[in-house]
């Protein structure tokens, strides 16, 4: 376990990721849990016409530590991941993305190099 000196924020954009973005949160606190003690994942729905958002809030029913940010309008993953970083409340910050093509296990490598 990683001993960080405050929380890290796990911001994680998604457009449209309707299938993908319940597995991806819940698996990404799986994985950061398992070398990181005190994590939230900051879900970033960027104006999603599909169920992300539903998805979303399914995800923070079932474990307190996920937290939505939510936009009507896309506009685009730099200004989703800008959104998300707004509201992160950890003093460490990362992205990743919702389809989770880098493994949230790489998180803990960049943490040990800070």
């Amino acid at each position: 376990m990683l001993e960080l000196d405050g929380m890290l924020s796990i911001v994680m954009p998604a457009y449209n990721e309707e299938k993908l973005i319940y597995s991806s949160i819940m698996k990404t606190l799986d994985i950061v849990s398992a070398f990181v003690k005190d994590i939230e994942i900051v879900a970033v729905n960027d104006g999603s016409r599909d169920n992300t958002k539903a998805e979303i809030i399914r995800a923070q029913k079932e474990d307190k530590r996920v937290r939505l940010v939510t936009s009507d309008k896309n506009r685009g993953k730099g200004n989703a991941i800008i959104a998300g970083v707004s509201q992160a409340e950890g003093r460490y910050i990362a992205f990743v993305d919702a389809d989770l093509e880098l493994n949230p296990s790489q998180l803990e490598g960049y943490l040990k190099k800070m």
